[in-house]
């Protein structure tokens, strides 16, 4: 039911307000989705990476969901990744911001989160939905982001943190691997409407 709950929403946020033409692609392109995907992992008891992007550390913050309101209220057509609080109830993201505008934005998920990738236990989590914005990239923004996280999560208690990316997304695994996470599995995504189908992704300590 809830599952059935969650689509229902999805389905009326990314269709409302949309014309015809534009309405019937995403539909199709949202019907069925699968892709490879790679999985990395950083052991968070290990020193954390450093990026290249520490001059502009004083940038990235761990976010505020009431600013972040305002922020998607005011935008025409908001991206997912400003939307994960709707969909999934994940409360923890950190943004890069400057000039009061964010520029990047990064979710963590929990074990209690829906949407995920990995099946996690207490101390791991999972980051999710990272989005640079494109007047922003090319900036070792995103690594940066997840040095921080990383300190962020290891002063938590947390023990691991796992992170998924498209096979084919080679930015997205350049800033990855910068920052000491380890491919540690492929595995396969598959959505229809958004619904996750796949049974999600069981690490093993001998991995």
């Amino acid at each position: 039911m809830q599952k059935l709950l969650r689509l229902l929403r999805i389905t009326q946020f990314q269709f409302r307000n949309l014309p015809i033409n534009v309405f019937f692609l995403l539909l199709v392109k949202s019907l069925f989705k699968e892709e490879r995907i790679l999985i990395y992992a950083k052991d968070l008891s290990k020193d954390i990476t450093p990026s290249k992007g520490d001059d502009f550390h004083e940038l990235i913050f761990k976010g505020e969901l009431s600013e972040l309101e305002k922020i998607r209220e005011n935008m025409v057509s908001p991206p997912w990744e400003f939307c994960c609080h709707i969909h999934d109830g994940v409360r923890d993201f950190f943004v890069y911001k400057d000039n009061e505008k964010i520029g990047h934005i990064s979710w963590i998920y929990n074990r209690n989160n829906p949407n995920r990738i990995m099946n996690l236990s207490t101390k791991q989590c999972e980051i999710k939905f990272c989005l640079t914005l494109p007047e922003h990239r090319g900036r070792g923004i995103y690594p940066a982001v997840l040095s921080k996280i990383q300190n962020y999560l290891k002063e938590k208690g947390y023990a691991k943190v796992f992170i998924c990316v498209s096979d084919g997304n080679i930015p997205s695994i350049r800033g990855i691997e910068k920052v000491g996470f380890s491919l540690i599995a492929q595995t396969k995504l598959i959505k229809i409407m958004g619904v996750q189908l796949n049974k999600r992704y069981i690490f093993h300590e001998s991995e």
